[in-house]
């Protein structure tokens, strides 16, 4: 049987938004839980019967085969976060002690069930799915570990569940948006749980760097003490080594440009964008041969990142999360890469062939640049218009005619790129500057 694909993320972020997290009411998502429980565990031949006669009957390795089962072992993993959570805000009126003890009940219950799906995904899923298992349950770990402050475990099971969205979000621009809105809600825990570690630097850094320096420094070289905390952390490793290896992580998904660096999620664009920067260094070094293949390059990239702008714009509008509205940014400044490559390579076309014809005139290039026809005819001692000097010279001031048509444009998609970018964005880009430049 070939293993099946579930998108886990999408699903549980439709399901909160549709049953009552829109809101924040937690009871109603926990009702809506327990109900579309039993509807699943019907379709999924694991119905546990009545009070009357009840049986309980468990997703395991044997028996798991279908997308059923996952949702299974999602809504009991959900339906026991949705109690904590409920408990967690009365207990925020009330101080009561009891009540932060059901907390971490249901929290541990919740994490329980999210665990099991992590253990036996990896046996009916593919890589994919069985990494957002693991991602998932890593999330109710450390939630789980934060209420019980245990602030190391609870730090090592953020990071790794950053590290696995990281990998998971390459190339789809919804999926990226909804698995950093799902990891959002573990800011704070990455926060304070860094505080209390005592980790050098953190109560300045963000807490995607938070997480990533904490794997690199803290849990890639101690394999013995995070599998304490983390059972399955060795077979998670090596499903992140195999997904790079299966050619997920071809490309960087970045592009540095005016000593700054963006970083988008698709690892296509990223391929088209590398091709063209090559083909059009392959041009310029052999005196602007090629340039055809260098300029229809760039189009590939500015036609992939205005199709990933849209996809990311319509994914920011959804989820409403501080990820995905820099994603957009990240593909209006790949964008806005494109066009600015293709307007220098038209201009520089331009210019060259105005310098060739102000050479063959006898006209210096530098005059010619502001200069009207019957100017340079009467300045050059071309009495006659109909002379061929002329109608030379009537390409020559159209061709910087063309050049500054083309710089204004450019202008003026500068200026409109910049009024959407985000700050940090505009910051790597130098977004402003640009536009002094091209001025």
């Amino acid at each position: 049987m070939a293993p099946i694909s579930f998108d886990i993320f999408g699903y549980i972020y439709e399901a909160r938004q549709a049953h009552g997290l829109r809101a924040q009411d937690y009871t109603r998502y926990r009702r809506f839980c327990a109900t579309h429980l039993r509807t699943v565990r019907k379709a999924g031949g694991l119905s546990q019967g009545t009070a009357a006669g009840f049986r309980k009957r468990q997703v395991d390795g044997e028996v798991a085969n279908s997308g059923e089962h996952v949702e299974i072992q999602l809504l009991l993993a959900e339906r026991a976060w949705a109690y904590a959570m409920d408990l967690r805000e009365q207990y925020s009126r009330t101080e009561e002690p009891r009540q932060l003890q059901h907390v971490v009940r249901r929290l541990r219950a919740g994490s329980k069930a999210a665990h099991q799906l992590a253990r036996i995904a990896p046996g009916f899923c593919d890589v994919r799915t069985g990494l957002a298992a693991a991602a998932y349950w890593l999330q109710l770990q450390s939630q789980l570990r934060f209420e019980q402050q245990e602030w190391e475990a609870a730090l090592d099971s953020a990071a790794l569940a950053r590290v696995i969205v990281g990998q998971l979000a390459q190339g789809s621009s919804q999926q990226y948006a909804l698995s950093h809105a799902m990891l959002e809600a573990l800011d704070p825990v990455v926060r304070l749980a860094a505080y209390r570690t005592r980790m050098p630097g953190a109560q300045q850094a963000q807490p995607a760097t938070i997480a990533t320096q904490w794997y690199e420094t803290s849990m890639q070289g101690g394999g013995d003490r995070v599998s304490t905390t983390i059972p399955e952390y060795r077979a998670i490793v090596a499903a992140l080594d195999s997904l790079s290896e299966a050619g997920d992580a071809v490309f960087a998904n970045e592009l540095g440009w005016r000593g700054g660096k963006v970083t988008f999620a698709s690892p296509q664009l990223a391929a088209l964008a590398s091709s063209a920067q090559t083909q059009l260094a392959a041009a310029l070094d052999n005196n602007n041969s090629g340039m055809n293949a260098a300029v229809a390059g760039f189009r590939k990239v500015e036609k992939a990142a205005q199709r990933c702008y849209a996809e990311s714009a319509a994914a920011a509008l959804k989820t409403q999360s501080a990820a995905s509205d820099a994603l957009t940014s990240a593909y209006l400044a790949v964008r806005l890469y494109s066009v600015c490559a293709l307007n220098a390579m038209a201009v520089g076309k331009r210019a060259g062939e105005a310098q060739r014809i102000a050479r063959a005139c006898g006209v210096e290039a530098s005059a010619a640049a502001d200069a009207s026809v019957g100017r340079l005819v009467g300045q050059w001692g071309i009495a006659a218009a109909g002379r061929p000097q002329a109608a030379e010279l009537t390409k020559l001031v159209v061709c910087y005619d063309q050049i500054r048509a083309r710089l204004a444009t450019l202008r003026a998609i500068v200026g409109e790129t910049h009024s959407k970018l985000s700050t940090a964005a505009s910051r790597e880009v130098r977004a402003p500057q640009l536009g002094d430049e091209v001025a």
